[in-house]
């Protein structure tokens, strides 16, 4: 079946009659479900502000009427009045909500999943470990706690979790909006943070969700699941376990599994359910989707009868001819999305088995590659070149738990073809540049060519492009990536954008108006393509 561009899921939801919030919570701002899964979708009443596909979008509540208000990289909304605030990567900017008035506001150290939240005349946002509070008027700001990942705003507190000691102990923990009256509720640290009703709800350990009272005393555990955000809704707790959108109540009791396929962040605004990376916008009625009703499976009422054990299959009269492996060699048109440029190289790759299989579920190619798909593409690539496949090691991070590539960070992690930006964290979702691009995959390249280079001693591989042009932005390309860059391009691995020059990384307008500011997968899966073809030089 032909793959095209996830549509956003936006349904109506079977849900309780309201009890205890009020709109203001999911509309006025983000509410704090939402920011602890990404914010990236916000309502105020009359229409949905969203992000997707690189842009911040506006519709109408029913879907009608869609606009681009910008073309950015835009994550973590927050509303207030008519301006809307948002993350583009590290840097925080404001719009008007008919999309003029673009302004810069503050540069925030990266955070994997920012948030910002908008509360009388301040702005409290994460940054990579900390929360900060911003104000609007004067632009003055300060750092107020450490944090370990999300954080929410509700009434007059700030829920958090942290893993420093500057705000007092680690873990679970409250402080009021200056930073001051410190609260730790002695549970230990926890992810995918919710307030909602006087309790705050929390996942523990990525395989629990517990409840304990914004007061403090006994936590309770709800559940089992093996999950990594959770929005609370309307008296339900929603979140994705195996791949399929589940709710349970805010009381605990048994799961409903709908038949949704979900990614892990979701946001919900006005009633629906909005899916984290789609392009499109879709009002879909719960009665015209019976596989989104959602349905309880039961406890058993007693152990079942055993099956029978089945009765020998008797011998063939004569050994049947194995089947034959499937061909990869299909039209990659009906499998990706892509670049016209890229279409045969593309294919190229795909019949030489260089695309991972998760990119035939996640179609779009020519959009930028994060850090966990990037890890993917390289494994990929050693396991063709070298004809072994890696290992999947234990790692130290505790971020990857939000990636759907686990096994490939640790087989890239494990053959040093991907490290941790720190000690404890991988970062899975920033993207690449082209210059880490051309870096990283020279690293592959090493490691073919030479089975004991790890990435120690990476310096003493030298892998010469002297003999290649120079590049006309030459200057921009860091000291850490020349050799790599200039020795792929000697071998006529990667190329230029035109004008003669490289485009290491979002350095110029222009380099940003044609989008070049960041690598693609496209762009990986062909360099990966183009390696292979070449590999007898190497």
């Amino acid at each position: 079946m032909k793959k095209t561009k996830r549509i956003i899921l936006l349904t109506l939801l079977t849900l309780a009659v309201a009890m205890l919030i009020g709109i203001s919570c999911y509309a006025a701002n983000n509410g704090a479900g939402n920011e602890a899964n990404g914010g990236f979708a916000v309502s105020d009443g009359s229409n949905i502000y969203y992000s997707a596909d690189g842009n911040l979008y506006r519709a109408n509540a029913d879907g009608n009427n869609k606009r681009v208000l910008v073309e950015n990289t835009v994550s973590s909304i927050a509303l207030s009045g008519d301006d809307l605030y948002y993350f583009d990567t590290s840097v925080i900017y404001r719009v008007k909500n008919d999309g003029s008035d673009q302004e810069f506001i503050t540069r925030a150290a990266l955070a994997l999943t920012p948030n910002t939240f908008i509360k009388d005349g301040y702005m409290y946002y994460r940054g990579a470990g900390s929360i900060y509070k911003y104000n609007l008027s004067s632009s003055s700001e300060k750092e107020i706690a450490g944090t370990y990942e999300t954080f929410v705003v509700s009434g007059n507190k700030i829920y958090f979790s942290n893993d420093s000691s500057n705000a007092g102990a680690t873990g679970l923990a409250s402080i009021d909006l200056d930073g001051g009256s410190f609260k730790s509720y002695g549970v230990g640290t926890a992810v995918s943070i919710n307030v909602y009703n006087g309790n705050i709800y929390y996942i523990k350990d990525f395989k629990e969700i517990w409840k304990i009272s914004t007061n403090g005393g006994d936590a309770t555990k709800l559940c089992s699941a093996n999950v990594s955000y959770i929005n609370v809704y309307k008296d339900y707790i929603y979140f994705r376990e195996n791949g399929k959108l589940t709710r349970i109540s805010i009381n605990g009791g048994e799961k409903e599994t709908s038949g949704l396929s979900v990614n892990p962040l979701i946001c919900i605004c006005e009633d629906k359910i909005y899916d984290r990376d789609t392009d499109g916008y879709e009002n879909v009625d719960v009665n015209d989707m019976p596989t989104f009703n959602f349905t309880t499976t039961p406890k058993p009422t007693k152990t079942p009868t055993p099956t029978a054990k089945p009765e020998k299959t008797p011998k063939p009269t004569k050994t049947p001819s194995p089947t034959k492996a499937p061909s990869r060699k299909n039209d990659v048109s009906d499998i990706f999305i892509y670049s016209d440029w890229a279409e045969d190289e593309i294919q190229e790759a795909y019949d030489n088995g260089l695309i991972p299989e998760y990119f035939e579920e996640n179609s779009v190619l020519n959009r930028p590659i994060w850090r966990d798909e990037f890890a993917a593409i390289a494994v990929q690539l050693y396991e063709e070149l070298s004809g072994k496949t890696l290992k999947s090691v234990n790692t130290p991070f505790t971020d990857i738990s939000v990636s759907d590539l686990t096994t490939e960070i640790g087989k890239a992690y494990g053959a040093d073809i991907a490290v941790g930006i720190s000690r404890n964290e991988f970062d899975p979702w920033t993207k690449l540049n082209r210059e880490q691009l051309a870096t990283m995959l020279c690293r592959v390249i090493k490691k073919y060519k030479f089975p004991e280079w790890s990435i120690d001693d990476d310096g003493d591989y030298h892998m010469s492009g002297a003999s290649g042009k120079k590049f006309a932005d030459d200057a921009n390309i860091s000291d850490f990536a020349k050799d790599s860059v200039y020795f792929m391009s000697s071998v006529g691995i990667v190329q230029g954008v035109g004008d003669n020059k490289f485009a290491p990384k979002n350095t110029t307008s222009w380099e940003e108006a044609e989008g070049y500011a960041n690598a693609t997968i496209e762009q990986a899966i062909v360099i990966a393509n183009r390696i292979y073809k070449t590999r007898d030089m190497f």
